[in-house]
């Protein structure tokens, strides 16, 4: 699989593999995510993980979208990560993202390092200075 394919794009998202073991789950602004595209970002990264093991994710949540009350719920009641990632770095400049995230990290305790950035470079550049370190 190269670098930049992308596995996915829903209504929700677009998922891009950076590298073989980094993926990037790309939310489309002015959107709220629903459930039913959640669980096919799930699905799809799933199938990549059980070809290629574990990842770490940059997941980029645009000021203008956000979860559905059902979805929310899926997110911060499952702890998903611990299946697929081996470490996720968040990126966002917006305050409810941000506090979603500490929320999430506060009710789910995922089991893999979790970091909070506010651009895709400094979640990338954190994504490699761990991943020697994670395998």
């Amino acid at each position: 699989m190269n670098s930049n394919t992308t596995l996915l794009s829903n209504d929700a998202a677009e998922i891009i593999v950076v590298e073989r073991n980094i993926l990037f789950w790309k939310y489309h602004e002015e959107n709220y995510v629903s459930k039913k595209d959640f669980l096919e970002m799930l699905s799809v990264t799933r199938v990549y993980v059980e070809k290629f093991g574990k990842c770490y994710f940059i997941v980029e949540a645009p000021v203008s979208m956000n979860f559905d009350i059902e979805t929310w719920r899926y997110v911060s009641e499952t702890n998903y990560e611990d299946e697929i990632a081996l470490a996720t770095a968040m990126y966002t400049t917006g305050i409810q993202h941000n506090m979603m995230g500490k929320s999430y990290e506060r009710k789910v305790t995922p089991q893999v390092p979790f970091k909070i950035f506010n651009n895709f470079n400094d979640s990338l550049n954190w994504i490699k200075a761990i991943a020697p370190h994670q395998k």
